[in-house]
């Protein structure tokens, strides 16, 4: 992740947005269980929990930490996190809920922490994206009503539109 980062400063020597939108919950799929089979949290398995965690949560802190170094020093930019409405309630699984918890809390922190340089952190909260891997685990989602990548790009360009 350094490296791209570098590349982008090197190339450019700025960085105007950040979208964070790593998911470490295909795990729900591909971890050997059926979740919507197990009994609770405690029959699921701790390799789901430290992917999501790792994937989604470290790896937003991280593209943010490297981010907000630039922006700080350009004072300007824009960091978003994609998150979902399960950080706001009590199913969709333990692990997702926390995880997603996590990520808007993250943002207020980071917010909090940043404001003095005028750079927002936003959540955004797109619901079910047709991302590749979402396509790949299909047989596991309802798509009639998910979105394009392409929606929630389109609603960040209009978000950052200026008038």
């Amino acid at each position: 992740m350094i490296s791209v980062f570098n590349q982008i400063f090197d190339e450019h020597n700025r960085l105007d947005i950040l979208v964070n939108s790593a998911w470490g919950g295909y795990e729900y799929f591909s971890d050997g269980t059926e979740y919507w089979l197990e009994e609770g949290f405690w029959s699921s398995p701790m390799s789901r929990w430290d992917k999501m965690f790792s994937s989604g949560v470290r790896a937003a802190y991280f593209a943010s930490s490297l981010a907000a170094q630039k922006m700080i020093e350009q004072r300007s930019g824009i960091i978003f996190n994609l998150s979902y409405w399960a950080s706001l309630r009590n199913h969709k699984g333990l692990a997702y809920c926390t995880s997603k918890a996590a990520t808007d809390k993250m943002k207020e922190a980071m917010a909090y922490e940043i404001s003095k340089f005028s750079i927002p952190v936003i959540c955004l909260y797109p619901g079910l994206v047709r991302t590749e891997a979402a396509l790949k685990a299909k047989d596991h989602f309802d798509l009639s009503n998910s979105e394009s990548p392409k929606f929630i790009g389109l609603v960040i360009s209009k978000l950052l539109k200026k008038p």
